[in-house]
């Protein structure tokens, strides 16, 4: 960090999460996540206000930690009263359950107004909703979609996790908001200490929880059965919450069993950090049911790069910030495509598209690379 962006000595930053610890939502881990990189390596510290009232604390998690004493503007001016640069962690259902939080965006406002050079940084996880006629969230886009654009005008700057949302944001304030991956929950492991794939049977990952898995399975069921009939499948992982083998399978496994051999499938249910990234550091190929467009958002693809095991995306997209055939492979079930990987498997790619991966990870998508971003931001300097 250059001198210019240090924070200054005590500098406190209050983030607001829907929920936090002990009751996990993927927003409040990841405001918690990012707080220890902050103070480890900027020394910039966090408390926590909660968006929901009924928020009890568990254990300590090493942070100040309250809930707002109700859901409404004033409230939340309270509990800003003293705050200093204050960071918002924004999905819109997270503070209300129609996604439009009309209490959070009011009472930021009245603490801006009150003191025009307090700092507003906001992360965007979510934008508006969309869906068809026959449901509520096309009624309800245009008011959230104004709700998110009042946040992104309040701000002095903000980041968000894909391409795309980037550029719905840069349409309505240009050049306020920064890309930055979600990145991943689990220790990174670095390619040159695990074995490299020269061109044979490959490993594959199911990893995430059980609807994902299903999802991603569905997604890649032609590409399982071209492996199992290429005899290039070494074996199938799949891992997370509720996945269940034997007589009685998960839903995910069951799908999984119309196209691998039973023998093949290994499955593991709730593992700790450190065996699911071991898992994916053995493992060649990770499959995921993300479109190229949203992969960003997904913790588990910057897990499977982190940990040098290639993610394989049900289609390739100039939306995307990583490159099929450099970093993720695509395949969208078509004989042309799994043709395409069998390809890339056979010529011994796999090795040269894990370390890139890794690489883009570390650069791109790292708690290291964000809190460094972010702190640059909380002191006043222009997203990189």
């Amino acid at each position: 960090m250059t001198p210019e962006a240090a924070p200054p000595p005590g500098m406190t930053v209050t983030q607001i999460v829907p929920l936090f610890p002990p009751r996990i939502d993927g927003i409040g881990d990841y405001g918690l996540l990012l707080a220890a990189h902050l103070r480890d390596g900027y020394g910039m510290e966090s408390r926590f206000l909660i968006g929901d009232p009924a928020w009890r604390p568990g254990a300590a998690a090493g942070f100040p930690a309250r809930a707002v004493s109700g859901r409404g503007a004033g409230a939340l001016e309270r509990g800003l009263a003293d705050a200093g640069p204050v960071m918002l962690h924004y999905v819109g259902y997270g503070y209300q359950k129609r996604g439009v939080p009309l209490w959070l965006v009011d009472g930021l406002r009245r603490w801006k107004l009150a003191e025009p050079s307090r700092r507003l940084v906001v992360i965007f996880h979510e934008l508006w909703s969309s869906g068809p006629p026959w449901r509520s969230e096309f009624y309800l886009r245009p008011a959230q979609r104004h709700l998110a654009s009042r946040l992104l005008r309040l701000s002095d700057a903000s980041l968000t996790s894909t391409p795309t949302m980037v550029r719905l944001l840069d349409a309505i304030v240009p050049g306020r908001t920064a890309f930055h991956p979600v990145p991943s929950n689990l220790p990174a492991v670095d390619p040159a200490a695990r074995r490299l794939n020269r061109g044979g049977p490959v490993r594959v990952v199911i990893f995430g929880q059980e609807g994902t898995r299903l999802r991603s399975v569905q997604s890649h069921g032609a590409l399982l059965a071209g492996l199992v009939r290429e005899d290039l499948l070494a074996g199938v992982d799949v891992v997370g919450g509720g996945a269940r083998g034997g007589a009685t399978p998960s839903a995910d496994v069951r799908r999984l069993f119309s196209w691998v051999p039973a023998d093949l499938v290994h499955v593991s249910s709730d593992v700790p950090a450190a065996e699911a990234s071991r898992i994916l550091a053995q493992a060649d190929l990770f499959l995921t049911f993300y479109p190229p467009a949203l992969v960003c958002k997904s913790g588990t693809v910057t897990a499977a790069l982190a940990c040098g095991c290639v993610p394989v995306l049900p289609g390739a997209s100039d939306r995307s910030a990583l490159a099929e055939g450099c970093e993720v492979l695509a395949c969208d079930g078509s004989p042309l495509a799994v043709a395409r990987v069998v390809r890339t498997i056979r010529d011994g790619s796999i090795a040269r598209l894990a370390e890139a991966g890794w690489r883009w990870q570390a650069a791109n998508a790292s708690w290291e690379s964000l809190s460094r971003r972010v702190s640059g931001i909380l002191v006043g300097l222009p997203p990189p």
